[in-house]
């Protein structure tokens, strides 16, 4: 697996130790989710749809709920828009894990 920084491998390899001790199930790397406003999907010049990718999507069996991680550096005002369409349209939260 590539990692697009060491943050986010140590956050991934943190996310194995709680899916080995059965705190989360289910681990998925790099989810695209399909960017859509409502209920259409948002397309780019070409037509394509756009999608966010998050760094991981798990099951927290505490929760009882997905939960979707994205690991950021730094903000930026696009992917804050993203963010935001994302959670408007599926009712999740993406979590920003620094």
């Amino acid at each position: 697996m590539k990692f697009d920084s060491i943050r986010e491998f140590e956050r991934y390899q943190e996310l194995c130790l709680m899916e080995a001790a059965g705190a989360i199930r289910d681990l998925k790397c790099q989810v695209r989710i399909k960017l859509s406003c409502g209920g259409k999907p948002v397309l780019s010049k070409k037509k394509r749809q756009l999608v966010y990718v998050v760094d991981f999507k798990y099951w927290d069996n505490e929760l009882r709920r997905m939960r979707y991680e994205d690991v950021k550096g730094y903000a930026t005002p696009l992917g804050n828009l993203k963010i935001a369409v994302v959670e408007a349209e599926t009712g999740s939260e993406i979590e920003i894990v620094r």
